[in-house]
C-alpha cells in the first residue's frame, strides 16, 4: 500500500477511534435516569391535574392551546432583538467561525446576505488575526527576553520557542481565569462555567449554550449612546485579545514543525553522511584485507615454487 494511503487511514482511524471514546465516555457522565420526553410528559400531566383543580380546566384542546401558547412566549423571551450591538456580536461570531447561534437571520435576505459577508469576511478575518498573532509572538519573545535579562541577570538569553511556548500558554490561561471571573458577576455563573465558555469561543467550536457577556448583548437603552461603546467594547476587546493569543499559538506551533522538520531533515543528512563515512571506511578497510590477503597467497606460493 502507498505510504500516504497507510497514514490517511490510520489518522482517520484514530480520529473516528477517539470521537467514539469521547461520546462513551460523555454519555457515562451526562446520561440522566430519566429522559427528557418522559420529565416533559410527567410535569404537564402535574400542571394539567393543576389547572382542572384551580382553574376547572377539562379541555384537553385548550390546555394544549394553553401549552402552545406559553411555550412559544418563552422561547421568544430567550431569543436576542437585532441592535447594533446584537448584530456586531453575530457578525463577530460568523466571520470567526465561532457561531454560537444565539441569533440568526430568519429572512432570506438576510440569510443570503450573511453568505456573502462571510465569504468576504472569513479571509479578512484569518489575514488580520494571523498577522497579531505574529506581533505578538514577537512581543512575547521580546518581554521574555528583557525579564531574562533584568531578572535572571542573563546576559545572553537563548530565543527558545519552549520559553515562548509557556509565555503564550501562561497569558491565555490567566486570560481565560479572568474572563471567568468576570463572567461570574456579569451573568451569575460558576468559575467553571466561565472557563468552559470561554474555552469553546477560544478553540471556534461555539455550542450556544453559553454566551459569553451574556447580559451585556440585552441592553437596550436606545437613547444613551456611550452604553453602546461601552458594551461594544467590554464584548469586542476579550475575544480580539484571546483570538490574537491562540493565533499566536498557532504561528509558534508551526514555526516550531518547520524548525523540527529541518533538525530532522539535518539529523537525517548527517547519519545518511556517517553511514557513507563508514561503508567507505568498511569498504577501505576490506580492500587492505584482500590486498593483505593477496599478498600472503602470493608468498606462499612463491615459497612452495622454490
Amino acid at each position: 500500500m502507498n505510504p500516504i494511503y497507510k497514514k490517511c487511514l490510520t489518522r482517520i482511524g484514530w480520529f473516528v477511534a477517539y470521537g467514539m471514546l469521547a461520546g462513551w465516555l460523555l454519555t457515562l457522565v451526562e446520561k440522566r435516569d430519566e429522559p427528557y420526553a418522559v420529565t416533559a410528559n410527567r410535569l404537564l400531566n402535574e400542571l394539567k391535574k393543576e389547572m382542572k383543580n384551580k382553574y376547572n380546566i377539562t379541555n384537553s384542546s385548550d390546555f394544549d392551546r394553553f401549552v402552545e401558547k406559553a411555550n412559544e412566549a418563552s422561547q421568544l423571551m430567550r431569543k436576542f432583538d437585532w441592535t447594533f450591538i446584537n448584530g456586531c456580536g453575530f457578525a463577530f461570531a460568523a466571520i470567526t467561525t465561532i457561531g454560537y447561534g444565539h441569533i440568526t437571520p430568519q429572512k432570506p435576505l438576510g440569510q443570503g446576505l450573511t453568505i456573502v459577508l462571510c465569504i468576504i469576511g472569513l479571509p479578512i478575518t484569518m489575514l488580520a488575526l494571523k498577522t497579531a498573532g505574529e506581533v505578538l509572538l514577537v512581543s512575547l519573545r521580546n518581554l521574555t527576553i528583557t525579564l531574562e535579562k533584568k531578572i535572571l541577570r542573563r546576559r545572553k538569553p537563548e530565543n527558545s520557542i519552549f520559553k515562548c511556548l509557556l509565555m503564550i500558554i501562561f497569558w491565555i490561561t490567566l486570560l481565560m481565569c479572568i474572563l471567568a471571573t468576570v463572567e461570574k458577576y456579569v451573568n451569575g455563573w460558576t468559575f467553571l462555567e466561565g472557563v468552559y465558555c470561554w474555552f469553546v469561543t477560544l478553540t471556534t467550536i461555539g455550542f450556544g449554550d453559553y454566551l459569553p457577556l451574556q447580559k451585556l448583548y440585552r441592553v437596550q437603552e436606545k437613547n444613551m449612546i456611550w452604553v453602546y461603546a461601552v458594551t461594544g467594547i467590554f464584548s469586542t476587546l476579550p475575544y480580539v485579545m484571546a483570538l490574537c493569543l491562540v493565533s499566536s499559538l498557532l504561528n509558534l506551533l508551526v514555526e516550531y514543525s518547520e524548525e523540527f522538520k529541518m533538525q530532522f531533515n539535518t539529523f537525517c543528512c548527517h547519519m545518511e553522511c556517517c553511514c557513507c563515512r563508514n561503508h567507505k571506511r568498511e569498504l577501505r578497510t576490506l580492500g587492505s584485507t584482500k590486498k593483505e590477503d593477496n599478498n600472503a597467497e602470493l608468498q606462499l606460493m612463491n615459497g612452495y615454487e622454490k
